[in-house]
């Protein structure tokens, strides 16, 4: 066999072996599942299944070891400390989100949303492995410049481990070490602490902020609207419209104030920290004070404020 005709061969070979790899790294089910059906499957284990956890977390530059106690009904606490002693509470007791940190305790009335909906449509299997004593397959999602690296649990659907990442970027990283399937019953919140939010409909959002309610026109591919509420200003106390939109990997909060209702410069000197995760992103329309957060760059934050009317 000439030189030639070897390398055209073994050229063609990697060529059929990159094709019959990709096919099986995109196109595979495991354990009968495609892609979208593990996430479907992780998203009903969190509503149905009890189970104690520990584990540890990474975000930024803060490491923390965190224990879960998960209970049905999406019923869950989370206690978490980080390296330098600093630790938080954070739940939800089948009526209302609470969060606990230092002298800062905070509730709100809402029901928690799906944080990996099944319908996204980059999503692959890329392998399986064993994680915590536990067969896992492992599963990346994309959206946008956002990723998330699941290691979801083969038996059960519980999610394991999850890496974000931005670009090549690590956002931040949780894993949990050990886990117990077992009865958890999680308490109403104790705290006593004032309630921060609601989830509200747009009539009664409108009659709170005094003026008709102000939307985006443009948001980035396959974001949707999750969460619509009435908070109170931290700055003066008055009513304030939060509009919370997410496709599972990127998410934007904006906040509004009516012009009536103003009685500070809402969130004017809002900025980011040096390594926060968000961007932050302000503007006024027809007198509305209005932030827009999120993990979407500067640009896109700002493109959506644009198109508010």
């Amino acid at each position: 066999m000439s030189r030639r005709r070897f390398v055209i061969i073994g050229l063609l070979l990697v060529v059929l072996f990159s094709i019959s790899f990709c096919s099986y790294g995109y196109l595979r089910h495991i354990d009968g599942r495609s892609p979208t059906q593990w996430l479907a499957f992780a998203n009903r284990a969190g509503q149905t299944l009890s189970y104690h956890a520990l584990g540890h977390s990474l975000t930024g530059k803060l490491t923390s070891r965190f224990i879960l106690d998960q209970g049905k009904d999406g019923r869950y606490c989370l206690t978490t400390q980080t390296d330098h002693g600093q630790q938080c509470s954070l739940g939800f007791d089948g009526r209302e989100l609470w969060y606990t940190a230092g002298s800062k305790h905070e509730k709100m009335a809402v029901a928690p949303t799906s944080a990996m909906p099944p319908t996204l449509s980059e999503a692959r299997i890329i392998g399986t492995s064993v994680l915590s004593g536990r067969p896992v397959v492992q599963l990346s999602v994309r959206s946008g410049a956002l990723r998330k690296m699941l290691s979801i649990d083969r038996a059960t659907g519980i999610v394991l481990a999850m890496t974000t990442l931005a670009g090549h970027r690590v956002q931040s990283y949780m894993m949990i070490d050990h886990i117990e399937y077992r009865a958890v019953a999680v308490q109403p919140c104790a705290c006593g602490c004032g309630l921060l939010a609601q989830q509200v409909d747009r009539t009664s959002l409108v009659q709170q902020l005094g003026e008709t309610l102000i939307e985006p026109h443009w948001l980035p591919t396959s974001m949707v609207l999750t969460d619509l509420l009435e908070e109170p200003c931290p700055e003066c106390g008055q009513p304030m419209g939060v509009l919370r939109y997410s496709d599972g990997i990127r998410a934007i909060t904006i906040f509004e104030m009516a012009p009536a209702k103003m009685m500070c410069t809402m969130g004017a000197g809002c900025t980011q920290s040096a390594d926060a995760h968000a961007n932050v992103a302000q503007t006024a329309i027809n007198g509305y004070a209005v932030t827009a957060v999120g993990n979407e760059d500067a640009a896109t934050l700002n493109k959506v404020l644009t198109s508010m009317r």
